[in-house]
């Protein structure tokens, strides 16, 4: 009876990951303290068919991860990314591109910094980066969607710094 739930949502993890993640560890925490883990997959079929657009109201909730889309296709080419890529790839993102179309490699060095990823269609040899980079073609192929997707899926944000601070104090 339950393998048609667990089927659902192996579908539903791969564009949903991490808000099936979130999901199962709500349900996992109820259903543990009513020791009751086998249901867990059936309470989030539940969940997730009966409840409408669930994963859309998960995916508002989240801090968006923060890219930087660079082409040197085109000056408008980021634009063009940041068009299509809703279409394809699902989770809380926040596209980021530059109006000038020449960036210095010490302002990109910097700007790793500033965000969770850099998607782009140049080689960047000499580039020390913070952040990951996944490299596209100028036209995104079914493969450099499930790339970023994945990446997505999988995204743990950095600590801030001052969580990052307190986890090096010793304490007393």
């Amino acid at each position: 009876m339950q393998e048609p739930d667990r089927s659902l949502l192996n579908l539903i993890d791969k564009k949903y990951s991490r808000e099936l993640k979130k999901l199962e560890k709500i349900v996992s925490e109820f259903l543990i303290y009513q020791q009751h883990e086998a249901f867990i997959p059936l309470y989030i079929s539940c969940l997730v068919t009966r409840i409408d657009n669930i994963f859309q109201r998960l995916v508002e909730s989240d801090k968006p991860i923060s890219v930087l889309l660079l082409s040197d296709t085109s000056a408008t080419h980021e634009r063009f990314w940041q068009s299509i890529f809703p279409a394809y790839l699902k989770g809380a993102v926040k596209y980021d591109y530059f109006e000038t179309p020449f960036i210095h490699q010490d302002q990109l060095t910097y700007l790793t910094q500033e965000y969770d990823l850099i998607i782009t269609d140049v080689t960047m040899t000499g580039l020390v980066s913070v952040c990951p980079l996944i490299a596209i073609n100028s036209y995104p192929t079914a493969k450099d969607f499930d790339r970023i997707q994945q990446f997505i899926n999988h995204f743990e944000p950095f600590p801030l710094r001052k969580e990052l601070y307190n986890e090096l104090t010793p304490s007393t």
